[in-house]
C-alpha cells in the first residue's frame, strides 16, 4: 500500500515538469519528418511527426504503366507506411517523457500504441 502511495506521490510531484515537456514534444514532432517509399519505388511520401503530408511524389511511369486502381493502391500503401513511422516517433517521444515517472504498466501500454 505504501509503495503505491509513494508512486502516486512521485507522479503528482512530476506533473508540473511533464507539461512543458509535452509542449516541447509537440513542437518537435511538428518539425520532424518521416519518408516512406512504395515497394516499386514509384511513390514516395513525406509526413511530419504529427501526420501532416508535406510531400507526395508519384513517378510518371506509374501513370503510364499502371491503371487508376494501381496508382491509388500504391499511394495509400505508401501513406500508411509513413504514418506507421510517424506513430513510432510519437511512441518514442512519449517514452522519453513518461519513462522516468514509474507508471505501472506503461511499457505494455506503449507497446500497444506502437502496434
Amino acid at each position: 500500500m505504501f509503495e503505491s502511495l509513494k508512486q502516486f506521490s512521485k507522479l503528482v510531484g512530476n506533473a508540473g515538469h511533464v507539461m512543458p515537456r509535452i509542449q516541447a514534444m509537440k513542437e518537435q514532432l511538428a518539425k520532424a519528418e518521416v519518408e516512406a517509399q512504395s515497394a516499386s519505388g514509384r511513390v514516395s511520401v513525406t509526413l511530419t511527426g504529427t501526420g501532416t503530408i508535406t510531400r507526395l511524389e508519384i513517378h510518371e511511369a506509374l501513370f503510364r504503366d499502371g491503371d487508376r486502381q494501381t496508382v491509388q493502391i500504391e499511394v495509400v500503401e505508401t501513406i500508411n507506411l509513413a504514418l506507421q513511422d510517424a506513430k513510432q516517433l510519437h511512441v518514442q517521444a512519449v517514452k522519453e517523457i513518461v519513462g522516468d515517472l514509474g507508471i505501472p504498466g506503461i511499457d505494455r501500454i506503449l507497446a500497444q500504441l506502437a502496434e
